[in-house]
Order: C-alpha cells, then structure tokens, then sequence
C-alpha cells in the first residue's frame, strides 16, 4: 500500500470517528432521564453545534396519538421562535380538561402543563422540567387536590411510553436520573 493510500485511510477513519462521535456521545452526555429525551426529541436541531438551523421533527411526540398534528405553518413559526408546543386531543381527556407540553430552547425549561375547570373555579397542575439542572418542579393553585397531581404518572407518561414502546430508553419504572421538588409542600 502507498504511503498516500494509507494517509487517506487514517483521514477517512477519523472523519468517521468525528461524526459518529457528535451525532452519539451528546445524546449520551445530555439524556438522563425520560425528560430530557423527551426535550431533546422535540428540540434538537441536526446543526446545533455550527449555529445553522436544520430540520426540527417532532419525532417521538408524532408517535403519540393522544396528540394534536402540528400544522407546517405552526412548526415553522415554532422553529423560528425555539418554542415546540404540543397539546392534547380532547377526546383523550374528560371534559373542561386541558394537558400541554411545552419546550422552550433558549430557557432550557420543559412545561407539562394540566388545566381543568370545575365548580371551584379553573384549577392549574404544571411540572416544570429544568434541562440544565435536570430538576423537576410540581406547582399548582390547588395544593389540596393530591388526585390531580398524578396526571403525569397516570395520563402523560403511560402515553408517552406506549406510543414510543422500543424507541425510549427509559420506563415507568426507570424515569432515569433528575431531582423531584414540589413547590405544594410547606417549607419549599
């Protein structure tokens, strides 16, 4: 083999390293837990890292049924705002009943956000999700409605699982790794 044969086989070889290195060894350094996967399925952008904008699929929210499409119109003003919106269908819910996830780039915050309205008044159930710190915050107005504060665990995350069974790398019984705070307990 000529000298210049093998100089190009050692460039080739670590042309590869290098891509395989930046499309893998993030994901593995920024997923830990089911949140940031979910973030991260929604807001990555295939050219991130060289500040060009690349095509930003809804990816393992288009799984979900329980799911509103999001309009081309809508997804590029998404994209141009950094903002991902995803909401559920009515038919999934009881009536007066609202669950929304929204993703926010520049703040690096994740908001799964339950509403409903009943004799008492409207009612707002939210876990916000910080990527950074990989910390996840329940507040509500309606601290005394302990029920409510399970949507996630028994509306959301049973859905996101079934729809995406396979593709996640986490489970109901394996959330992965964050830190849980709510705001409704005295002292917080």
């Amino acid at each position: 083999m000529k000298k210049r044969d093998k100089i190009m086989m050692v460039i080739l070889a670590s042309v590869i390293l290098l891509v395989v290195g930046w499309t893998i060894i993030p994901k593995a350094i920024r997923e830990r837990n089911v949140f940031d996967e979910m973030y991260y399925s929604r807001v990555h952008r295939i050219f991130d890292w060289f500040g060009v904008g690349g095509k930003n699929p809804r990816t393992m929210f288009s799984n979900m049924p329980q799911l509103e499409g999001v309009t081309r119109d809508n997804e590029m003003l998404y994209t141009q705002e950094r903002n991902f919106y995803e909401n559920y269908k009515q038919e999934y819910l009881n009536a007066n009943e609202s669950l929304h996830i929204s993703m926010y780039v520049d703040r690096k915050k994740m908001y799964i956000d339950f509403s409903c309205e009943d004799i008492d008044g409207y009612k707002w159930y939210v876990y916000c999700y910080y990527v950074e710190d990989r910390l996840l915050v329940y507040e509500t107005n309606d601290p005394d409605n302990t029920e409510r504060k399970n949507f996630l665990y028994e509306i959301f995350l049973p859905d996101w699982f079934a729809a995406n069974e396979g593709i996640s790398h986490y489970s109901m019984e394996h959330l992965g790794k964050f830190e849980f705070v709510d705001k409704t307990i005295e002292g917080e």
